[in-house]
């Protein structure tokens, strides 16, 4: 399970989760430290197999059950959380880049 979470408010966060077994992304919403409900699962309606899929539906997710919308900066919080939870080469040159963005990315 993963350990990256990202604050939506002071008592919501969000816990992103790859499993490597089925190829799937689910995404767990905590209040209180506690689970309250997990988005994105293989049997239900909504199946996230890339970080997009479920970058795409969270913010309807967090409005279907009452949860403040993402600002931009916790967004890309969650985007990246996404990434460094399904690892692999995405989140290795995550992690390049941002130990040195500026000898990383050629402009």
């Amino acid at each position: 399970m993963s350990d990256i979470l990202v604050a939506v408010d002071q008592h919501t966060t969000l816990r992103p989760i790859f499993d490597p077994v089925v190829r799937i992304f689910t995404v767990q919403l905590l209040r209180g430290g506690g689970v309250i409900t997990t988005f994105g699962e293989r049997n239900g309606d909504t199946v996230m197999t890339h970080p997009d899929d479920a970058a795409d539906v969270i913010h309807d997710f967090l409005e279907s059950v009452g949860a403040a919308p993402l600002d931009e900066r916790t967004f890309g919080l969650f985007c990246r959380a996404l990434i460094m939870a399904k690892g692999g080469p995405d989140a290795a040159l995550l992690k390049m880049a941002e130990a040195n963005p500026q000898g990383f990315l050629v402009l």
